[in-house]
Order: C-alpha cells, then sequence, then structure tokens
C-alpha cells in the first residue's frame, strides 16, 4: 500500500516536471519570434532595392504540408537610404500622422505570408527612431494586403519564405540583391 502510494506520488512528480519542461520549451520558443528590432543576429536574409533601400527577414515560422509550405510568418525590417524616394513618401506619411518625421530610421512589419496565391498580409508596422526607440506604432484593424509582384522584395522574399527558387535570382547569392521596385 505505502509502495503504490509512492509510486503514484512519483508518478504525478514526474508528470508535473514533463508539463512544466513542455511549458518552458514552448515559452522559450515563443520568446525566439518576437520581434527584436535591435539585435542585427536576428536578421538573417536581406534583399536591396535599386534605390538601395533594404529589406531584412527576421524569425520565421512556416507553416506546410506533404513538404509544401502553406503560409509562413515572419518580421520584416525596412531600412531606407537616406534620400530615397520610399524614404521620401514615408516621411511625409509620418508627417500628415502628426508624427515628426525626423526620427524615423526603419520599420518593422508583421507580415503572413500566403505562399499559394503569394499575397502578404501586415497587421501592424512598428517606427524605430535612430536610437532604436519605437516612436510610433500602427496597428490595422484590418490587416493591408500586398501582392508580390514579380521583380519586386516582396516577391524575392515570398520566394525565399516559401521554399521557392526564383528564377531571376539565386538564394545563395541573395546576400546583395539590386531589384527593380
Amino acid at each position: 500500500m505505502i509502495f503504490r502510494r509512492t509510486i503514484s506520488g512519483l508518478t504525478r512528480m514526474n508528470t508535473i516536471c514533463r508539463c512544466l519542461t513542455a511549458i518552458a520549451a514552448i515559452v522559450i520558443g515563443l520568446s525566439v519570434c518576437v520581434p527584436c528590432a535591435t539585435a542585427d543576429e536576428n536578421w538573417g536574409y536581406m534583399v536591396w532595392t535599386t534605390e538601395e533601400d533594404c529589406w531584412y527577414v527576421g524569425p520565421t515560422i512556416s507553416y506546410g504540408s506533404r513538404g509544401h509550405i502553406q503560409s509562413a510568418k515572419t518580421f520584416l525590417k525596412f531600412v531606407p537610404k537616406k534620400g530615397s524616394s520610399t524614404y521620401l513618401n514615408i516621411k511625409r506619411l509620418l508627417r500628415q500622422d502628426r508624427m515628426d518625421p525626423e526620427r524615423f530610421e526603419y520599420f518593422v512589419e508583421a507580415a503572413d505570408i500566403n505562399c499559394r496565391t503569394g499575397t502578404f498580409s501586415v497587421a501592424r508596422v512598428i517606427f524605430y527612431d535612430s536610437d532604436d526607440n519605437v516612436f510610433y506604432d500602427t496597428l490595422f484593424r484590418q490587416p493591408r494586403q500586398y501582392a508580390a509582384a514579380p521583380g519586386s522584395p516582396y516577391r524575392v522574399i515570398a520566394d525565399y519564405l516559401c521554399g521557392r527558387g526564383s528564377s531571376t535570382f539565386s538564394i545563395a547569392r541573395s546576400l546583395r540583391l539590386m531589384l527593380t521596385p
């Protein structure tokens, strides 16, 4: 009788330890997926535009079946070149939203990619200043949808995340790509 109680007590302890280990693993896994704009080592893949604006792809979670990726969730960091048309357009839009455009250095967006349609869905954009401080955070009521047009940085990023090689660009040579916007 005492022996059975001890065994059942140990079994409960083992179950509790396994549950706590599983919870710890989930928490650690999720902490890796949180955007960290200041840690450059988390931004692995780069795409450059013809204006020398730069897109970085952050930690990514891919979903698939039968060996094919169906969708992916990631963080994209956009660092425009000072004086580029995109940089000036973003500053104009920030001014319209009554934000100080002179603080703008880069933004990070949370993106969901539908690999079947090549569509990006962006629900949140966070703007940072030169000290890596958030100065503007936009959460859209309805996520914005962007098509990954051929030759665009979104297309190259979609091909990379969805496991498709681009016919024009090699993934192995993609540390610096010159693309047309």
